[in-house]
Formats: structure tokens, C-alpha cells, sequence
């Protein structure tokens, strides 16, 4: 995508001095919201450049162009072409949501004595960041609510189950002599130790997590979880594609086995959503834009549904019949825990993107200093 560093030749005359001239335009060059000034005639005649970044245009393309053709596709779009062109609503707002970014338009007709040659204007706000952190803080608040009940129920069933626990180990052996009997007590006890797991992992889920911080390879991180997945990805024809060479070296300041638990929950994940066989892709790659690492966990499964993605954190919340929805949200937990972020890309029927970013290794002196 190309860009210009400075106005359309276009641009409608300013009637001011030369030096506010040079002022307006240095401030909407530099501007990190879009500006489109639209003419009477329905023409783009000012486009700075962050507005053809987020239009993903060229200024070339921008200054003449329609204001009509830019916006084409835009929900909501006739919202703001009818402010232009002079309904009675001065304002108008539309957004537009893609799996990469969350724009808002705002329509705003010019007023005296400026309307004699401008229509309006157009502004465009890239609100995807401040929309990721919105979804963060609700994700959070919701899991420090359910985590609290949590750890109520947790311990109010731990304690009944500790005595069935018993019960069903007496009765088994005093059934010794009757197998049939005998067995009934086994799947009672069988039953129990699977519930007993279930309140181990949600009250590992739920309480403060206590990182033991060292230094930690998160290629040997990788490495050892796959350790665990090999049986499971050679039963159900899942070719394990790990590409590590990018990053070889790159370590954080975490706790090992808990990293190594979240990645055991991710490549579990990815096998069961692959039923008939596929690829499990695995990339360490720097962090471009935070300077830290980045890992993509990546499967050729059913993929996830777009109206439960914004579920799937959420503790016990599981679409598979035998799953106890604990997994990823011990994933979100610990990551977050290391001062990292979560995210998910989807698509039904084209596989799932976990997308895990750690803090930059500048960081690891200062948090096992902090411990």
C-alpha cells in the first residue's frame, strides 16, 4: 500500500495567511485520524495521510475520487453520504468491523461560511486497539466474578467428594468376593477421581497464580509440550509442523511448567477440533510491533463459530460433549499471569489461530528482580 507525506494537489484554498496554511497542512499530515474534506459536487479534495492508510489507498487515488466509491462497503455508509449532502441530521455515524481492524466513521457537514465550497468532512478512528483492550478488561472482569464462585463451589464439593471417595474405596474391597458388585463400586471411584481433577483444575484456574520466574527458552518450551502430543497426533494422522528458526533464542521471564501446561492445552485443543487429520502449525517469530516474542498455535480443524468466539475463555463454557471448558481459560490466565495477551483468529470449516505475544527479554532481569 503506498502512501504520500503530503496533501492532494486538490486541495481546496484556505483563506488564510501563508504560515496558517503551513500549519493546517503539518497538522493534518501528522494526524493519526483520517480526514476526507468532500466537495459540493460529492468529490474527495482533501485526503491526509492516515486516511488513505486506513482506506488502504494511495493519496493519488483518494484526492478526486467520489466520496461515494471510498466508502463503498462501508456499513452504514449512506448514513454519511446523505450528512453531505445536506439532510437535516449535521452528524452522522457508521462503523465498519473486519477480523483485523474496528474503523468508526463520522460524517460532519460544513457549516458557514465554508459550505459555499465544502460539503463536509469525513473522519475515520481506528479504535481496533482500544476495542482489543475494551474486550481484555471485560474478559478479565469476568473471570475474577467466575473465579471467585469458583473456588466456593470448588471447596464446598471437594469435601463431599473426598468422603464418596472413601465410601467407594471400602465398598470395593469389601465387594472383593462379588466382581459384578465390585465393579459397580470401580466406576463409582472412577467417577469421583474424574470429578476430584475437575475441581483441581478449576481451583487452579481460579486462585492468584504464583509464577516460580527463571529464565526460559520458549523453544524448549515448545519442544517439551509436543513431548506429551505425539501419541495423540499419530492416532488421529496429525503431522506436527514446528518452525522455531526464526526465533531459536528467544527466552522470557516466566515459570516453565506453567508455560509448558499452556501449550499442552493448545495442542490438545487443536487435535481434538482435527477429526479426520491435518496439520498442527507452530511459528516463533519477534513481536514486530511490542519487540517481544510471538507464538501462532495453528490447526486445520472445524474452526470456531464468529457468535461463541468471545466466549471461549470463559471457564467451563465448552462446546464438546466430554470437554470441561477449564482449558483455555487456565491458557488466558497464565499468559496473562506473564504479562502477555491472547488472541484468536477463525474461521468455520478453515482451522483456528491461537496467537500467544510474551513480553520483550529486555523484561527478565526486572521481573525475576520483582520476585
Amino acid at each position: 500500500m503506498t502512501q504520500s507525506s503530503s496533501l492532494s494537489p486538490q486541495s481546496a484554498q484556505v483563506s488564510a495567511s501563508a504560515p496558517l496554511q503551513a500549519i493546517l497542512v503539518s497538522t493534518l499530515q501528522n494526524l493519526t485520524l483520517g480526514v476526507l474534506a468532500v466537495s459540493r459536487d460529492g468529490l474527495t479534495i482533501v485526503a491526509n495521510p492516515a486516511a488513505c492508510a486506513l482506506l488502504e489507498r494511495p493519496l493519488e487515488e483518494t484526492a478526486g475520487t467520489p466520496i461515494h466509491v471510498l466508502l463503498d462497503g462501508v456499513p452504514g455508509s449512506g448514513r454519511l453520504l446523505s450528512t453531505l449532502m445536506g439532510s437535516p441530521v449535521a452528524e452522522a455515524r457508521a462503523v465498519w468491523t473486519t477480523p483485523e481492524r474496528h474503523l468508526e466513521f463520522t460524517a460532519v457537514r460544513a457549516r458557514a461560511p465554508w459550505d459555499a465550497q465544502l460539503s463536509g468532512l469525513v473522519l475515520i478512528e481506528d479504535k481496533t486497539e482500544w476495542r482489543r483492550l475494551e474486550h481484555e478488561a471485560a474478559l478479565r472482569s469476568r473471570l475474577t466474578g467466575m473465579g471467585a464462585i469458583a473456588i466456593e463451589l470448588a471447596h464446598e464439593i471437594r469435601n463431599p467428594l473426598g468422603s464418596i471417595a472413601l465410601f467407594a474405596d471400602t465398598l470395593e474391597r469389601e465387594l472383593a468376593g462379588e466382581p459384578s458388585l465390585a465393579a459397580l463400586a470401580a466406576q463409582i471411584l472412577a467417577g469421583v477421581k474424574s470429578l476430584e481433577h475437575l475441581v483441581a483444575n478449576t481451583l487452579q484456574f481460579a486462585r492468584p497464580r504464583r509464577l516460580a520466574i527463571s529464565r526460559v527458552s520458549l523453544a524448549q518450551v515448545l519442544a517439551d509440550a509436543l513431548i506429551y502430543v505425539e501419541h495423540p497426533l499419530l492416532e488421529k494422522n496429525i503431522k506436527p509442523d514446528f518452525d522455531l528458526s526464526r526465533a531459536p533464542q528467544a527466552c522470557i521471564a516466566g515459570d516453565a511448567e506453567q508455560l509448558r501446561q499452556v501449550f499442552l492445552n493448545l495442542f490438545l485443543n487443536a487435535v481434538q477440533a482435527m477429526d479426520e487429520g491435518g496439520t498442527l502449525a507452530v511459528r516463533l517469530v519477534p513481536d514486530a510491533a511490542g519487540g517481544g516474542w510471538q507464538i501462532s498455535v495453528h490447526d486445520d480443524g472445524h474452526g470456531i463459530a464468529p457468535e461463541i468466539q468471545p466466549r471461549i475463555f470463559d471457564p467451563f463454557f465448552t462446546t464438546r460433549e466430554k470437554g470441561s471448558g477449564i482449558g483455555l481459560a487456565v491458557v488466558h490466565s497464565i499468559v496473562v499471569a506473564h504479562g502477555g495477551r491472547v488472541e484468536v483468529d477463525s474461521a468455520a470449516g478453515k482451522g483456528t489461530t491461537f496467537r500467544l505475544t510474551f513480553p520483550e527479554r529486555l523484561r527478565i532481569e526486572e521481573m525475576m528482580n520483582e520476585e
